[in-house]
């Protein structure tokens, strides 16, 4: 058994129920000030239960199961219909963008939406035509992008839009 003890501050309250769940009692001094130094030597065992330490860059366990990844809207971009990688090309790179790849697409892209919030993301209004002409543009004989394709890229923005 351990004795914890607890200088008068702000945590102080929180200190009996901190003791408890560390299977310890906590003493409170009321007459220590927080001015005063600590020269408590205890070593610290932490029995800290979060775990979440994912530092990786693919697939989080903490994202929504509903989320709609990048992968599913590649192939839009470059579907026949669409035709995205038509302009936007590494040999044709209309605008400055360039959707050659899969990730340099999603990373060309990302900055364009609103994460969260399709309706306020630019690459939504680019692709109806809020933002200057719609895309793809009709000039280059292209239908607009279907109402279920625009779903899709809006979902994957509503929904986290992850890679």
């Amino acid at each position: 058994m351990c004795t914890l003890e607890v200088s008068v501050h702000l945590w102080s309250w929180m200190m009996p129920a901190i003791a408890l769940a560390a299977g310890c009692s906590a003493e409170t001094d009321a007459s220590k000030t927080e001015t005063e130094s600590d020269t408590d030597t205890d070593t610290d065992t932490d029995t800290d239960t979060d775990t979440d330490t994912d530092t990786d860059t693919d697939t989080d366990t903490d994202t929504d199961p509903d989320a709609v990844p990048f992968s599913v809207v590649w192939p839009i971009l470059t579907n026949d219909a669409n035709h995205c990688d038509g302009c936007h090309s590494s040999s044709s790179e209309a605008g400055g963008l360039v959707l050659s790849t899969e990730s340099s697409a999603y990373s060309k892209l990302l900055p364009m939406v609103t994460i969260g919030d399709a309706e306020e993301s630019f690459l939504i209004d680019k692709i109806v035509g809020d933002y200057g002409e719609r895309m793809p543009p009709s000039w280059a004989g292209y239908e607009p992008m279907s109402d279920d394709d625009l779903q899709v890229i809006k979902d994957w923005i509503n929904t986290g839009a992850i890679e």
